[in-house]
């Protein structure tokens, strides 16, 4: 890879590392489902610029599974759990897009893979198991495993997606999961919508952060992706919770425990070696 390359693919995992301590920031000052609509709909406002494209109804439930179920429970469970934390389980879509990909696409394993599988999940289990997660909070780590599948899921409905391009998918689809959020905000987050006030000016620039930073690493990653093969540009991925952390501790303070550390270096350890391994040992 070109040193500038390089340079982009971390400025992308910078973005999306800084992006996650942003969401929490706008999560814990308003309802934080109307909170994600409202990132969206700033990432999809370029859509009145762009051709309308052609596969409109796969792009709609592309957008339900790409972004408002991966960023809605995202969103919800980010204000009980740290960032890192979000960021070590969000690296799950690697093995659950390959799960996905056994049964749809008839993708398959190795054994390298299947042990790949397995050290992930057991670095997952070490953080739950931890002092980090709370049983009182289990229910968000279950929100982020929803999350992270339906992102598996995406990346095999994406292969199906030949005549639309990564700006127009990105922007439709954003467009289609605010609208959604919108609507799940009004049902679930009502009492919450009512009681709200104007935010601090913090918080509007911390939601025009999260949109642009969100929306420039995604078109710098399809970028990428487009010149590169795909193992070439996926392991800069792994460096996610590491700025997630470095930029969780200076923008709010926290401090991960050392077990949920560990498990989360497992799941990363994981997930590479299941990304990397051979499939003629099936």
């Amino acid at each position: 890879m070109q040193f500038r390359h390089l340079m982009v693919a971390l400025l992308c995992v910078s973005l999306w590392g800084l992006n996650l301590p942003l969401i929490k920031m706008i999560a814990l000052e308003m309802p934080p489902l109307f909170s994600a609509a409202l990132r969206l709909i700033l990432m999809g406002f370029g859509v009145f610029f762009i051709q309308k494209p052609r596969e409109i109804r796969k792009l709609l439930l592309l957008g339900t599974t790409l972004f408002a179920l991966t960023l809605g429970p995202t969103t919800v469970a980010i204000k009980h759990v740290d960032a890192t934390v979000v960021a070590f389980l969000n690296e799950l879509e690697v093995p659950l897009a390959a799960i996905l990909g056994f049964f749809f696409l008839g993708e398959s394993f190795g054994k390298i893979q299947i042990a790949g599988l397995l050290l992930a999940f057991f670095g997952v289990g070490l953080i739950v198991w931890s002092p980090e997660i709370a049983a009182s909070e289990l229910w968000a780590v279950a929100l982020l495993l929803v999350s992270a599948f339906c992102y598996g899921f995406s990346a095999i409905y994406v292969k199906f997606l030949k005549n639309t391009n990564a700006i127009s998918l990105t922007l439709w689809c954003s467009l289609f999961a605010a609208c959604e959020l919108f609507l799940g905000s009004l049902f679930f987050e009502h009492a919450e919508l009512s009681q709200m006030t104007v935010p601090p000016i913090k918080i509007c620039f911390a939601i025009v952060g999260s949109s642009c930073t969100n929306l420039l690493a995604f078109f710098g990653w399809n970028y990428l992706l487009q010149l590169y093969k795909v193992n070439q540009v996926i392991p800069f991925a792994m460096l996610l919770p590491v700025f997630s952390l470095f930029f969780s501790y200076f923008l709010l303070g926290e401090m991960t425990e050392p077990l949920a550390l560990f498990g989360g270096g497992l799941t990363l350890v994981g997930v590479w070696i299941q990304s990397h391994g051979t499939k003629d040992q099936v």
